[in-house]
């Protein structure tokens, strides 16, 4: 190179050095809160620099927002990247995730998925994968083969990641971690980065490696000089300038052996060791960017074994599980140089959980602990179910023979009422008045009766009457006139029968079951039950000389012991009358299924809405108090009757 090119050579150099130790931040990002770091002519050092120059600083003081979360680690990354002069490799973003795809596709040069193989490479980036949750979630920047600077949790920290634990404010489980190392490809301008490294090897005279050396072995030392970020030979890449390796080799009593290699990346020097003993293998460039690079190895004497230790890494205790200390082994023999001891688990650092006492309305919980180191939980609490504290409670509604009370309980606490139901007072009979019934006049031949005083509510007897003695005069007899009759509610009136057919079915009272009240009509005969009744039943209350024949409302001939329901047909025959029917109206019995109950009130009661409409057979039926009109007050005497509430013979 002439004169001339290396002067300017320098002067560039001299201005690089000096705009990139000038440090520019803008007023609108969080880069102004960064201490000041001095700058080199390397990028991956100066963005290590940057961050290791906020060590300790918190998110606060840095200006980042709280809700940022574990994303301002990415965010943290980007800045020192910007003010390292890297923006290009390390495009901003503003979650791991995000910053790892966008180091990628700038162009990285290297990615591993462990610790284990990855070179001691400054200004690397290290990215933490949660399995649990499927993304990145930290990252961090590599300082050596042990530790990183990171953003993490409140403050940018340095963190030992060779086990995976960190603290991580958003609880994911760190000790699962998966690191995945990326080289982000750094450049600056026309000083190319690079980063030389030497790989070592020992050979035997037939170029066969080598790892046990004894006095004696006629053996070559080789290296390799590459660069580390395209992973080629110096000489494969551009390089604009010459370098001069040194090797030096350092023996057991102090004396060393140097030899030179200019401009050659792949070298090897000969050599026979005739003290056993450890000696050192110094590598280095003539160029002052980088620092020298050392290797150890033993020789040992062709009688006398020598050992190789390996390090065995111990592991902390924690409060359940023992631990062990660092230990070393030979790594040519197998012989335990350093035992590792057992350090025994530390129990858990028990922290008191308190009690939270319940209210009328929000549950508590029972005292419990856990453990501060693991936090594992060692009494658990138990759930205490909200309570309100109820006085003795006031009778609101009294409750009488046919109507539920009502009692009101108030809380003493925060004031809240909780009603209940009272049974029926089947002996309060005061809200109602009563009304007398079964009252019979004397006659001459028959005796008589006060009648008995029954609720006008639930018919219960208060109070029973007395017997009337004969009177001796005035005999009565039960005429047709005595039996109550309803006529037909809706429909035609039909045709009136003959006399003789008017004289059908006759009935004394005393014929009559308890159970059954009858009126007959001269078209219809009507029936009020308390329980089913069969046709054999029907058939007893028929009386005359005639023969009856009971259908059901479809015309087929019900057996004796079939239930008798609403719209059956009694045809009558005798003399001078040939099939005349007569139809069953059972009062209440809408369904026709022979029986009163709620379920005919609830059809009674929806007709009365006009949300449907009955067949002239079940209007008869329904309409209990004989207005010709399908009301709530009939459905609420059906559903009186079927609740044993009152009697239906009070319908006829």
């Amino acid at each position: 190179m002439s004169k001339r090119k290396r002067i300017l050579v320098a002067c560039l150099l001299i201005v690089v050095f000096l705009m990139q130790n000038t440090v520019a931040f803008a007023d609108s990002s969080q880069r102004k809160n960064f201490y000041v770091y001095e700058k080199t002519d390397k990028i991956s050092t100066d963005v290590l620099a940057c961050a290791e120059a906020q060590i300790g600083r918190r998110r606060s003081d840095l200006g980042y927002l709280s809700t940022y979360k574990m994303g301002w680690s990415a965010k943290f990354v980007s800045d020192c990247a910007y003010l390292a002069g890297a923006e290009k490799a390390i495009p901003k973003a503003d979650d791991p995730a995000a910053l790892y795809e966008n180091v990628i596709y700038a162009g990285c040069t290297d990615e591993t998925h462990s610790y284990d193989l990855h070179r001691d490479t400054p200004g690397d980036l290290v990215f933490f994968f949660c399995p649990e949750c499927n993304q990145y979630v930290q990252v961090g920047i590599v300082k050596d083969r042990s530790y990183c600077i990171m953003a993490d949790s409140d403050k940018v920290e340095k963190i030992d990641y060779r086990h995976g634990y960190f603290y991580d404010s958003s609880s994911h489980p760190s000790r699962d971690m998966i690191r995945s190392f990326v080289r982000p490809k750094y450049n600056r301008n026309s000083v190319q980065t690079i980063t030389p490294e030497f790989l070592i090897g020992f050979y035997d005279m037939d170029w066969n490696p080598i790892n046990d050396i004894k006095t004696g072995d006629n053996i070559y030392i080789t290296y390799d000089l590459y660069d580390s970020i395209s992973g080629k030979l110096m000489n494969d890449i551009s390089y604009d300038r010459s370098y001069i390796v040194t090797l030096k080799l350092v023996m057991p009593d102090g004396t060393s052996q140097t030899s030179y290699s200019t401009g050659t990346d792949r070298a090897y020097k000969q050599f026979m060791p005739t003290a056993a003993g450890q000696y050192t293998i110094q590598l280095y460039l003539n160029d002052d960017w980088y620092n020298p690079w050392y290797l150890d190895f033993t020789v040992r004497d062709s009688g006398v074994h020598i050992h190789a230790p390996v390090e065995i890494k111990g592991y902390p205790a924690t409060c359940t599980k023992d631990g062990k200390t660092d230990g070393s082994y030979c790594s040519v023999c197998g012989q335990v140089l350093v035992a590792q001891e057992v350090i025994p688990s530390t129990g858990h650092s028990e922290v008191i959980d308190p009690a939270v006492a319940p209210t009328c309305t929000k549950s508590g919980l029972t005292q419990g602990s856990h453990c501060a180191e693991c936090g594992i939980m060692l009494v658990e609490q138990k759930i205490v179910p909200a309570s309100h504290t109820w006085d003795m409670g006031e009778v609101t509604v009294k409750p009488t023979c046919t109507l539920q009370g009502e009692k009101t309980y108030t809380c003493t606490v925060c004031g809240e009422n909780k009603k209940e139901l009272l049974a029926i007072d089947t002996s309060n009979h005061s809200d109602y008045g009563t009304e007398i019934i079964n009252k019979k006049e004397a006659t001459a031949t028959e005796e008589g009766y006060t009648g008995d005083v029954v609720c006008k509510e639930c018919g219960a007897i208060l109070s029973s009457g007395e017997t009337i003695p004969k009177n001796g005069e005035n005999s009565e007899t039960t005429t047709l006139s005595d039996i109550p009759t309803m006529s037909p509610t809706v429909g035609p009136t039909p045709a009136k029968p003959t006399a003789a057919v008017h004289n059908i079915n006759i009935v004394n009272g005393e014929s009559m079951p308890e159970d059954y009240a009858y009126a007959e009509s001269e078209i219809f005969i009507t029936l009020a039950v308390k329980d089913k009744i069969t046709a054999e039943m029907l058939d007893q209350l028929l009386v005359g000389d005639y023969s009856y024949s009971i259908t059901d409302n479809e015309g087929d001939i019900l057996d004796i012991s079939d239930t008798v329901g609403n719209g059956a047909i009694v045809l009558v025959s005798g003399v001078g009358i040939t099939n005349l029917k007569k139809t069953i109206i059972l009062l209440g019995d809408v369904d026709s299924d022979g029986v009163v109950t709620a379920t005919d009130a609830r059809q009674i009661l929806r007709c009365s809405a006009k949300l449907t409409d009955l067949d002239e057979i079940g209007r008869l039926a329904a309409d209990l108090d004989g207005d010709n009109q399908i009301t709530a007050t009939d459905a609420r005497a059906v559903l009186r009757v079927s609740a044993k509430l009152d009697n239906p013979k009070d319908w006829l």
